[in-house]
């Protein structure tokens, strides 16, 4: 008899509006609060009761439980990608501890379902939210993958995901600032290639030796224009065009 009562009072908690509501209200305050405290093992556990167990539908629940869980994963909430000052080839995101563990790969699987569910969201803001969002997971997982065919599919993915952020939600800077970020390493990559394709020949060598000598001397105006004399007389020395931008950057200073 025990045991019936028991069960009874647990149903009557979840189906009587009055005790549901006030459960609701609760498991609402202790997420935030969570999050606020950066807590996210709890507010991840929190949201899932409230959206996967209590059945609640909301969209801005769903965003918190995947922003969450994308912090344990991913450890940061910055929804910008980041690079580094300088030279456009040191843009990175440091990836060395995601997946490491069981723990994190569940909370990664949680994370990039909910936004994958939150892209089709009636609220384009929040749809723009999660496409910015899986942009800078496919970029990170861009990142751990060799030369191949799986990075260069996950980096288009990313350029494709905050394109359709920018589709959503015009205003979302975020996805804007990553957009222009990815394009641009895109453009630094094929250049790259483009110039790897391309050896230079032993005069195109040989100018470029001067232009270093000048370089270290300081003089970088000097040093620029002895490329431009090559490039005029040896194609070849396309090779050397990131060099060249980098001369040319400095000379005008």
């Amino acid at each position: 008899m025990r045991y019936i009562l028991s069960v009874f009072l647990f149903f009557t908690a979840f189906t009587d509006p009055v005790t549901r509501i006030a459960k609701v209200n609760d498991l609402k305050r202790d997420a935030k609060e969570a999050m606020e405290e950066q807590q996210y093992v709890q507010a991840v556990l929190h949201y899932v009761e409230l959206v996967d167990s209590l059945l609640v539908d909301n969209d801005n629940l769903k965003m918190n439980m995947a922003n969450a869980a994308y912090n344990l994963s991913y450890g940061t909430q910055d929804q910008q990608l980041q690079s580094e000052a300088g030279d456009p080839g040191d843009i990175s995101v440091d990836t060395s501890d995601v997946f490491n563990a069981n723990t994190e790969l569940k909370f990664a699987v949680i994370a990039e379902s909910k936004y994958l569910e939150l892209v089709g969201s009636a609220n384009k803001a929040i749809a723009s939210n999660a496409y910015n969002q899986r942009g800078i997971i496919a970029y990170i997982q861009s990142e751990q993958e060799k030369q191949g065919s799986s990075k260069d599919q996950l980096f288009t993915g990313a350029l494709d995901h905050f394109k359709n952020a920018l589709r959503n939600n015009p205003m979302n800077e975020s996805a804007r600032y990553n957009y222009e970020l990815l394009k641009k390493i895109k453009r630094e990559r094929d250049q790259q290639e483009n110039e790897d394709d391309l050896k230079p020949s032993e005069y195109a060598k040989m100018m470029k030796k001067m232009a270093d000598e000048l370089r270290q001397k300081g003089k970088f105006k000097e040093a620029m224009q002895t490329m431009m004399e090559a490039l005029e007389n040896d194609e070849t020395t396309k090779a050397y065009q990131q060099y060249m931008a980098k001369l040319q950057t400095v000379a005008a200073i």
